[in-house]
């Protein structure tokens, strides 16, 4: 007889079908429809190409934008020397 829980397959299970955690994931598409939280689990979790080069052009674009330690420090000279 198998004990383990039939959805995660991790564990152990004796007095119920599901265990804990996949007795809420249950609860879920019982609230919320099975399509509903399968596109919400894919749309979250999964990565695709197009978020991965969105991503990649944000971090690019915020190196780019990012003034160096130099800039920074001429930067920070010419204001306080304006301010004085």
């Amino acid at each position: 007889m198998n004990f383990y829980c039939p959805l995660c397959e991790e564990e152990w299970i004796i007095t119920t079908r599901l265990c804990n955690d996949c007795s809420k994931i249950k609860r879920f598409m019982k609230l919320y429809s099975k399509d509903i939280v399968c596109n919400m689990v894919s749309n979250v979790l999964l990565v695709n190409n197009e978020k991965i080069n969105i991503k990649t052009a944000k971090q690019v674009d915020t190196l780019l934008l990012k003034p160096t330690y130099k800039e920074a420090v001429i930067t920070n000279r010419k204001e306080i020397e304006q301010a004085i």
